[in-house]
This record gives C-alpha cells, structure tokens and sequence, in this order.
C-alpha cells in the first residue's frame, strides 16, 4: 500500500446501527484492514489503524492516509503511526484537490 483512504461507514440494521471503518488502498481498492462496531468512536478508528499498522510494517514502503478528518480523526499523526512511517498528505496539498 502505498496510499490509502479511510473513512466511517455506517450501517442501518434490525439490531440497530453499525459502523463500519476500513482502510483502502488507491491503487488497486482492496481492504487492508477493517473494524466495525456499534459506537462511532476513536477505539473504531484505532483498532482499524493498529491493524493498517500491523500490515505495512511488513513493507518498506511508507504510505499516506487520507481521511475526512472527522470527529474521530486525530488532528495529529499519533506515534505508533509516525513511527510505522504512515503520513498524512501536506494540508497545501489538499487545498488544490
């Protein structure tokens, strides 16, 4: 993976709603890793990230996230992630798409 997408689905159900957090991959659109749950919360996003984490540190490439910057989006880039060499695209580079 080289750059991925992230955000929060959620899913209406009888049992009532559930999120759904995965990690894409651009180039080819597979999963690389997922958490679902029934609260929209950080522990949803972080769990999906320590699984991203756990699948690109067996590769030395270094990728980027891209996310919605959501309510349960850190704002920051925690060390567990800047230490797995994932980053965030330049806030100037955004601007632009």
């Amino acid at each position: 993976m080289r750059n991925g997408r992230t955000d929060i689905t959620e899913f209406q159900i009888p049992a009532g709603k559930v999120y759904l957090s995965p990690m894409i991959d651009c180039l080819d659109g597979k999963v690389i890793s997922w958490s679902i749950g029934t609260r929209q919360d950080a522990g949803l996003v972080n769990t999906m990230l320590d699984a991203t984490i756990e699948t690109v540190a067996r590769n030395s490439k270094r990728p980027v996230v891209h996310s919605d910057r959501g309510a349960t989006s850190p704002s920051f880039l925690p060390p567990p992630l800047a230490d797995a060499g994932i980053t965030k695209p330049e806030a100037s580079s955004l601007k632009n798409k």
